[in-house]
């Protein structure tokens, strides 16, 4: 692991969502994922329930999956 990760560097700033990039052939696309917790503490059902959504995170990546619903109509 790179030494870097054992200390926090105060001039880079910190993100406060999950970036993460695909890539197949000519298509790349970019999004950011952000995870919902529901429930209360008295419910632990509803504690363990998580959702995570991801959205694109440039014009490119909104075009390209347009397109892919397009092409493929929803599921």
């Amino acid at each position: 692991m790179p030494e870097r990760f054992g200390s926090i560097d105060p001039d880079v700033a910190v993100v406060p969502f999950v970036p993460i990039s695909f890539r197949k052939g000519d298509l790349a696309v970019r999004y950011f994922s952000l995870i919902t917790t529901l429930g209360t503490p008295q419910d632990v059902t509803l504690q363990e329930l998580r959702v995570e959504c991801f959205f694109p995170a440039d014009s490119e990546t909104e075009r390209a999956a347009a397109r892919l619903f397009a092409e493929r109509g929803p599921a």
